[in-house]
């Protein structure tokens, strides 16, 4: 497969989000126990500064600094902030500076709403590793290729499995 680009999502495939909004909000969002879009919203715009608490997955910077040593600028991340009325305005830089902060600031930050995703897909080379399997299927869908995202471990094999070479795992 000729690589186009490779787009990884941030929240909870590089970021750990989930575990960020139980250990600084307090608030599920999986699972049983999960509350709405509204209760985490509001969890995130009254903590304030969300991103900059909130720490990496283990395993997942080293996956994307091993797919980027070999593929270069060809590896972005192609992550959703919430549609305006979220009142959420400085998401984005948010991300954009957690992202300067463990990964360095040379790398393509995407931000887009999550329906805007797809719109990045330009043939099969477009790859995207994302832990929703909503954007997954629809990435498919419109001729990319999709790798959903569970854990670092399995993403690295399913990487390789569809001829993306990972590099030696650290």
């Amino acid at each position: 497969m000729d690589i186009e680009r490779i787009y990884f999502d941030m929240d909870d495939v590089l970021v750990d989000f989930t575990g960020g909004a139980r250990e600084f909000c307090g608030i599920e969002i999986r699972g049983k126990n999960a509350v709405g879009e509204d209760v985490l919203f509001d969890g995130i715009r009254e903590l304030g500064d969300f991103y900059m608490r909130i720490k990496p997955i283990p395993d997942s910077l080293e996956l994307f600094n091993d797919v980027r040593e070999l593929y270069g600028d060809k590896v972005e991340i192609l992550t959703a902030v919430p549609k305006p009325s979220r009142n959420l305005p400085t998401l984005g830089e948010d991300k954009i500076e957690w992202v300067k902060r463990y990964l360095g600031g040379d790398v393509v930050v995407n931000i887009v709403l999550r329906r805007e995703k797809v719109g990045f897909v330009r043939n099969r080379g477009s790859v995207l590793i994302d832990d929703n399997a909503g954007n997954i299927k629809a990435w498919n869908e419109a001729g990319g290729t999709g790798v959903l995202f569970t854990d670092p471990v399995s993403a690295r094999m399913s990487l390789e499995r569809i001829g993306i070479n990972c590099g030696k795992p650290r």
